[in-house]
């Protein structure tokens, strides 16, 4: 089993794709309007997903901007580097860099949508 994709759905395409180009610190493959891909280094690759356009093959199954039990989390080499660098993105920042019992050094803050994203690194 192999994990490839993780989708976001959102209401404000341009506006997140602006966002996860700025905090991943690359451009978006696009593929028309409603959808968007930010390949990473690991293999996996996180994309948007226009929510509006889902409803037409996924109609009332999926939601957007409701994130409530999911963690977007991405590894890093710099946790504090990174931390300064997502603060002059103006994000909400949700926790800042610490160390934690089970082996990493994070921060996490939320996406426009209010999604959280956890950059960490292993110690």
């Amino acid at each position: 089993m192999k994990l490839t994709h993780v989708c976001i759905l959102t209401r404000d395409m341009e506006g997140l794709k602006d966002f996860y180009a700025k905090a991943l610190d690359r451009q978006a493959v696009s593929h028309g309007e409603e959808y968007a891909e930010f390949p990473t280094d690991g293999g996996a690759t996180i994309s948007l997903f226009d929510a509006d356009a889902m409803e037409k093959f996924s109609k009332e199954n999926v939601y957007s901007a409701s994130n409530e039990s999911v963690l977007l989390e991405i590894e890093v080499d710099d946790v504090d580097a990174e931390y300064a660098r997502i603060e002059g993105l103006d994000a909400e920042i949700v926790q800042t860099p610490a160390d934690y019992p089970w082996g990493v050094r994070s921060f996490s803050f939320r996406d426009p949508d209010g999604n959280v994203v956890v950059f960490y690194k292993r110690l």
